[in-house]
C-alpha cells in the first residue's frame, strides 16, 4: 500500500516537473539573450552529464548491438523533432494552450493504433474523441490566440502526432523492456547532438550569458531529471495506467505556471477546453488499459 502511495506521489511529482520545464524554458528564451532551443539543448547535455556516470558501468556489461542504438536514435529524432515543434507553436500561442494541444497525443495514439494495427474501438473511445474535438475547439479561443495563432496551433498538433509516432516506435520496437536507465541516457545523448546540429543549421547557437540565465539553465535541467527519475518510480511503483492518468498534471502546471510567471491570458473557454482534454486522455489511458489486460 505505502509503496502505491509512493508511486502516486511520484507520478504527481512527475507531471509537475514536465509542466514547469517549458516555463521556466520560455522565461529565459522570450528575454532574446537565449533561443529556446538552444535552452533546451543545454538542459538535454547537463542532464546527460549526470545520467552518463551511473550509465556508463551498465553500457559496458549491456553490450549494446548496432540495431539497438540505430533503433534509439530513430526514437531521439521523433523526441527532438516534437520539441521543435512544440517551441515553435510557443511563439505564436501561449504555452498553456499549447500544451493542452499537444496532450492530444494519447488520442493520436488510439486513432493511429485503430488504423495500423487494426486494435477495437468502443463507445468510450468514441466518446474520448468527441470530447477532444470538442476540447481543441475551445483551445482555438481567437479572444486568447490572437489573429495569427494558426501556424502555432498547427505545430502543437503536428508537435502530438509526431509524438504518438515515438511512443508508438518505442513501444513497437520494444525499447522500453530493458534497461529505461541505458535507453534514457542515450535518447538524451542523440538529443543533445540533435539539437546542436538544428541550433547550427539556423543559426541559434548562442547565448548571452550571466549569473541569471545558468541559475534558470540549471534550474530547468534539475526539473529534467527530476522529472525523468520521478516518472521512472512511479512507473515502477504505481504502473503506468496510474502515472498517464496522473501525469495529466502536466499542462494543468504548464497553464498555471503561464499565465503567473509569463503573464500570458487565460480564459474560462480554455480551462474548459483544457479540461475535456484530459478527460479524453483518462479515458483513453483506462480503455488503453482494460484491453491490455484482456489480453
Amino acid at each position: 500500500m505505502k509503496r502505491s502511495f509512493s508511486g502516486y506521489l511520484n507520478a504527481i511529482a512527475s507531471g509537475a516537473f514536465y509542466g514547469a520545464i517549458p516555463v521556466v524554458t520560455l522565461f529565459i528564451s522570450r528575454s532574446g539573450r537565449i533561443p529556446s532551443t538552444f535552452s533546451v539543448m543545454v538542459r538535454m547535455l547537463i542532464a546527460t552529464m549526470l545520467l552518463l556516470p551511473v550509465a556508463l558501468p551498465r553500457w559496458k556489461k549491456a553490450a549494446l548491438s548496432r540495431g539497438f542504438v540505430f533503433r534509439v536514435f530513430v526514437a531521439s529524432a521523433l523526441m527532438t523533432a516534437t520539441c521543435i515543434l512544440l517551441y515553435t507553436a510557443y511563439r505564436y500561442i501561449p504555452a498553456g494552450v499549447s500544451g493542452a494541444l499537444h496532450y492530444t497525443y494519447p488520442l493520436l495514439v488510439m486513432c493511429l493504433n485503430v488504423a495500423l494495427f487494426h486494435l477495437r474501438v468502443d463507445r468510450r473511445v468514441i466518446l474520448a474523441m468527441v470530447l477532444s474535438v470538442l476540447g481543441v475547439a475551445l483551445l482555438c479561443d481567437r479572444a486568447v490566440l490572437g489573429a495569427e495563432a494558426l501556424p502555432g496551433v498547427g505545430a502543437a498538433l503536428l508537435s502530438a502526432l509526431v509524438f504518438s509516432g515515438y511512443l508508438i516506435w518505442v513501444e513497437r520496437q520494444k525499447l522500453g523492456g530493458g534497461d529505461s536507465l541505458l535507453f534514457t541516457t542515450l535518447l538524451s545523448l542523440f538529443e543533445t547532438a540533435l539539437f546542436a546540429v538544428f541550433n547550427l543549421c539556423s543559426g541559434q547557437f548562442f547565448v548571452s550569458v550571466d549569473a541569471h540565465i545558468l541559475g534558470v539553465l540549471a534550474l530547468g535541467s534539475v526539473f529534467s531529471v527530476l522529472a525523468i527519475s520521478t516518472q521512472m518510480l512511479a512507473v515502477r511503483q504505481a504502473g503506468s495506467v496510474i502515472t498517464s492518468i496522473l501525469s495529466t498534471l502536466e499542462p494543468i502546471v504548464c497553464a498555471l505556471g503561464s499565465a503567473l510567471v509569463l503573464r500570458e491570458a487565460i480564459s474560462a473557454r480554455t480551462v474548459l477546453g483544457t479540461a475535456l482534454v484530459l478527460a479524453a486522455v483518462i479515458l483513453v489511458t483506462l480503455q488503453g488499459s482494460r484491453q491490455t489486460a484482456e489480453k
